[in-house]
């Protein structure tokens, strides 16, 4: 499967949870703060929501049946304006367990990929993992980061 269509998948699933703000399918950078802080600023709230993801790196298995299997790790991060007093904390959170039920109720995402499973173990991982959540200088502006990670599983003929 080729990798556009992978990103393509996880973009449209990303971009169907509701108040998902921006979502990018490779990490944005500009030279500017002000840029960069347009780039992930939500037209509703006027705070910044966005996201972004890449591939981090795949792993190989020959099936010796003129088939390779391939597991992509992809990288997900996501970014909002922290707010003490609107408690976005909460919300935030809340988007990120969001994100994790959309992708657990498509696991081939609309059959794209065979599944997201880490490293295709029969019980384990699988689905999206949050490996963190922390506040961080973001574009020079305090916000929460949650950091996800999603494993696709293809087979390929060789």
């Amino acid at each position: 499967m080729p990798l556009a269509t992978i990103r393509t998948a996880i973009k449209n699933k990303l971009l169907g949870v509701a108040g998902i703000g921006k979502v990018y399918d490779y990490e944005r950078f500009a030279v500017r703060e002000k840029e960069f802080q347009d780039l992930y600023k939500d037209a509703t709230s006027g705070r910044i929501l966005g996201w972004n993801f890449y591939r981090e790196s795949t792993v190989e298995e020959d099936l010796n049946n003129a088939e390779v299997r391939r597991l992509h790790s992809w990288r997900i991060t996501g970014f909002e304006g922290l707010d003490d007093v609107d408690a976005t904390g909460k919300t935030f959170d809340d988007l990120v367990e969001s994100i994790a039920a959309a992708f657990r109720a498509d696991p081939t995402l609309a059959g794209v990929v065979i599944a997201n499973k880490d490293l295709n173990q029969e019980f384990g991982p699988s689905g999206i993992q949050v490996e963190g959540i922390e506040p961080v200088m973001f574009a020079g502006v305090l916000c929460h980061r949650a950091r996800l990670k999603l494993i696709t599983e293809t087979t390929e003929a060789v």
